[in-house]
């Protein structure tokens, strides 16, 4: 039996990365009955009862040293794993851990991630000389695979997709049954708007959302819904905005991934600024309006062929409106072939999985 450890973001209850391992695991545990997996986690005890996987510490290092010394492959993805804005650590993490793994014989993949930015010199360094010693290499866009390119990684680099591209989308019907058993419901469409705070913002800053939500209601009768999808940063603002408007409700429960996916496929628009949940509003087949707070954002709208012109912070309240509006009325052509943007994503996120498997295959089993 060979053993397989997964590094990332998980365990920290975002929907966005535990979206992303559920679709990785459906894959990997489809692979070989004797491959065991392991995932490192922020709380093990909720990825092992989550996900049905082996589940270990991601810290502290003596405790993931035991775990990552004794694979055979070891994968770093997906998420925006390999960047500094967030502060220092991540880059130093996540390749210390590939490094100790390589010392003792394994095999290391990057998998389907998000990089950049990466603005400090030695970082930028680290990034490149750990990088080219990685046995498989791969980015989930352009953007990730170009910046790479730039610091100096001479390895050849893959583009796959998110992995969440790999997930189905859910029946009609189930989701507004639950919605109209919590009371959401409205003369007029759906709206789901995922809000965050701008990064490195302490105060909470609910007005323009306000005016955006008093604005659809009085244009178009539309029933909000405020989603904090990472639920311990993005409560606050949420239940902010409920409040600042009457008739406003907040998604305020725990909510499986297939439940999520329901809700959003019985909404007829998302507003969001995070990553995944515009990501979850596409494979859901719900339209989108994208507001970018990171460069990750803007890329995955270019790759859903959808505008990305509202920044986080600096947008306007009536423009955001406006557009939502045409949305809704059907005036935007790019939203009608937005299915077939999702589809050929998920064509090449499967393609890729396939890449990763035969990769492990040949490695393994060859």
């Amino acid at each position: 039996m060979k053993k397989l450890v997964i590094s990332g973001y998980y365990g920290f209850n975002n929907l966005g990365d535990e979206a992303i391992l559920h679709a990785f695991l459906e894959g990997i545990k489809s692979w070989d009955e004797d491959l065991i997996v392991t995932v490192l986690s922020g709380n093990e005890n909720f990825t092992s009862q989550t996900h049905s996987v082996f589940s270990a510490p991601r810290w502290p290092l003596p405790e993931v040293k035991k775990t990552v010394e004794d694979c055979d492959f070891f994968i770093t993805g997906g998420g925006s794993l390999l960047q500094d804005k967030t502060g220092v650590k991540s880059i130093p993490y996540y390749l210390g851990l590939n490094k100790i793994a390589r010392k003792e014989g394994a095999m290391t993949a990057l998998f389907s991630c998000g990089v950049g930015p990466i603005n400090r010199p030695y970082l930028r360094w680290l990034s490149r000389q750990e990088l080219d010693k990685f046995d498989f290499l791969s980015v989930r866009d352009e953007y990730s695979r170009e910046l790479l390119e730039d610091i100096g990684v001479k390895k050849d680099i893959e583009i796959i997709p998110d992995p969440v591209f790999l997930l189905s989308a859910p029946e009609k019907g189930q989701g507004e049954d639950f919605l109209e058993r919590e009371g959401i419901s409205g003369r007029g469409p759906r709206v789901i708007i995922a809000p965050r705070t701008s990064p490195g913002e302490k105060n909470h800053k609910p007005e323009p959302w306000i005016e955006v939500c008093k604005r659809l209601q009085y244009e178009l009768g539309a029933a909000i819904i405020i989603w904090p999808m990472h639920f311990e940063q993005d409560f606050e603002l949420s239940k902010a905005i409920s409040e600042g408007v009457s008739g406003v409700s907040v998604l305020e429960g725990t909510y499986s991934l297939p439940r999520i996916l329901e809700i959003l496929k019985a909404t007829d628009l998302v507003i969001g600024v995070r990553f995944h949940a515009l990501l979850l509003g596409a494979v859901a087949g719900s339209n989108l309006l994208g507001i970018s707070y990171d460069p990750k954002v803007k890329t995955l709208l270019g790759q859903l062929g959808l505008p990305s012109d509202f920044e986080l912070g600096d947008f306007s309240p009536s423009a955001v409106a406006l557009r939502a509006e045409r949305i809704l009325d059907g005036g935007c052509v790019e939203q009608k072939e937005l299915g077939e943007k999702v589809e050929n994503l998920r064509e090449k996120a499967r393609k890729g999985m396939n890449l990763l498997r035969d990769f492990i295959g040949g490695k393994f089993y060859g």
